[in-house]
């Protein structure tokens, strides 16, 4: 699966691209305030992670042509695959380099990552965000995504704890 737009190619993840996503990882973890992750993540914590996706998992990434650098990732994963009533469901998180951000990188990642997941099967996409994450929320509004709930104090991050806003996204 290749797709390309201008100067990004969004591409399946691949194990030597892991230094490449820890980078990316940790600058957006390092910024505190994104994600609910509170501490680096290490290439080898990433290469093990990618080594054992469960099965039915998308890993993509969207990587700069003229430097090979990857400035965004998006993953999707089966919610509860071991349940029949449940396979058309998928989790998912997406991450875009905080220097890449508003160029268009994010919308092209999701779009292509969604072509790929209806045809797999999945009928609907499932994430969480951090309550005070308005970019974020705003960005999943654009990709169709609506609040079905929210996970009071869900997160502690940095000894503070944080409500998690639940959305989904129709694949349909």
């Amino acid at each position: 699966m290749n797709h390309q737009l201008g100067n990004i190619l969004i591409r399946n993840a691949r194990t030597s691209d892991v230094e490449d996503i820890v980078e990316l990882l940790n600058k957006i973890i390092e910024k505190g305030d994104d994600t609910v992750w509170d501490m680096p993540c290490t290439v080898e914590f990433e290469r093990q992670w990618m080594e054992n996706l469960r099965p039915g998992s998308l890993y993509n990434v969207a990587q700069r042509m003229d430097d090979s650098k990857i400035v965004g990732i998006h993953m999707l994963s089966p919610m509860l695959r071991y349940y029949r009533a449940t396979a058309h469901n998928a989790n998912m998180w997406l991450l875009i380099d905080l220097d890449e951000r508003g160029k268009g990188i994010g919308g092209f990642l999701a779009k292509t990552t969604f072509e790929e997941a209806k045809n797999k099967g999945y009928e609907r996409v499932h994430m969480q965000l951090r309550e005070d994450n308005l970019n974020s929320l705003s960005f999943a509004f654009k990709l169709g995504f609506r609040i079905i709930g929210t996970a009071e104090n869900q997160a502690k991050c940095y000894s503070k704890y944080l409500n998690l806003v639940i959305l989904e996204k129709s694949l349909l």
